[in-house]
């Protein structure tokens, strides 16, 4: 069995020992790929995966003897999606005269990602559940994208246009085009459309969720129009069910408490209201659109004593694996699922997975 080390005082170029580690995780997978068992044992620190790491049938172990990549102390080695962000100033007056809150004008924070060196964002999808786009981290713990409200849901009760026919079977409609509704009051009134609003809800059944983008508002009649169909049409078919539940975000105006943000995703700026001061806080965007542990096809692997974090995806893959295990990690801030595991003995265990 061969052993491999990891530290974040290590250099790739090295041998990858314990007297001269390798410094990424990356590294270090490639040096066992077609190298039987062993372990790589990664060092106390934090481990950017900007495209996450990658097994294929060509690692792993033996029953007597897996290949494991393990942390050299229990989850003090971070494997992390997310970069960190830095050099916050204050909002400018001129940029502030959106916001609705007159105390957002006084906490909200501002940082230049471009100028940082971080790529273009993702722009958000027009329909979705789970957007995969960039995220962020305050402190080790998901913030909110602004919302309005802020707790709970709206409901509307009002549909201008379903935008779809009576069901035709069981459940299922055909819709013809992007549905509308009256919006329940005034709030929207202050919203910019241009910039963009989503809009997340129970639009049909209330067991089919989904964020659907704006096209329209019509603030003299209170029209809202999307911008996309739902797949079963606005509003419910049901007399019984008429009150529709709802929530809008990514709004810029509505960062109206601490933990909201928002990411002008055009001008790659991070409006942000934090809830502790980012000047000894950690903020981080979460970056990586793969998995951060991927496997595929892979027989006797453990992951084990490693924290896997800050990811738009999953943060452990494992695809048509046999005898894999993940032990004792902590998966926590991702994008998709913490862990996903398909294949003949593969477990997950001992592991706390949580904020995803």
């Amino acid at each position: 069995a061969k052993d491999v080390y990891v530290s974040t005082d290590g250099e790739d170029a090295n041998t990858g020992t314990r007297d001269a580690p390798f410094a990424t995780v990356e590294k270090a997978v490639e040096a066992t790929r077609g190298a039987g068992p062993g372990t790589i044992w990664i060092g106390p620190g934090e481990y950017y995966l900007p495209k996450g790491v990658v097994l294929d049938a060509q690692h792993g172990g033996t029953a007597e003897q897996p290949l494991v990549i393990r942390g050299v102390e229990p989850r003090a080695a971070r494997l992390t999606g997310g970069r960190m962000v830095t050099g916050f100033r204050p909002i400018t007056p001129d940029e502030s005269k959106p916001l609705i809150s007159d105390e957002a004008k006084r906490h909200v924070v501002v940082a230049d990602l471009a100028a940082q060196g971080f790529p273009q964002l993702r722009g958000m999808p027009a329909q979705h559940r789970a957007h995969l786009c960039e995220e962020v981290i305050f402190d080790d713990r998901p913030m909110q994208s602004a919302r309005w409200p802020n707790d709970d849901f709206a409901v509307f009760t009002e549909v201008v246009d379903g935008g779809a026919s009576a069901p035709i079977h069981w459940v299922q409609r055909e819709v013809y085009r992007p549905g509308s509704f009256r919006f329940p009051s005034d709030r929207a009134k202050q919203w910019d459309f241009d910039r963009g609003v989503w809009l997340h809800g129970f639009w049909c059944y209330d067991w089919c969720d989904e964020a659907l983008k704006a096209a329209t508002y019509n603030a003299e009649t209170g029209e809202l129009r999307f911008a996309v169909k739902h797949a079963y049409g606005i509003g419910s078919p049901r007399p019984y069910a008429k009150r529709r539940r709802f929530y809008a975000l990514h709004i810029f105006e509505e960062i109206d408490e601490p933990g909201e943000y928002y990411l002008d995703r055009q001008n790659q700026r991070l409006y942000f209201w934090p809830p502790g001061d980012v000047s000894t806080q950690p903020v981080r965007l979460t970056l990586c659109a793969a998995p951060l542990i991927r496997a595929n096809g892979v027989s006797h692997l453990v992951v084990r004593d490693v924290t896997i974090e800050n990811g738009r995806s999953n943060g452990v893959e494992l695809q048509n694996c046999r005898h894999a295990r993940i032990e004792n990690c902590l998966v926590r801030n991702m994008g998709r699922n913490g862990v996903s595991l398909s294949g003949v003995d593969v477990a997950a265990v001992g592991c706390e997975v949580t904020q995803t």
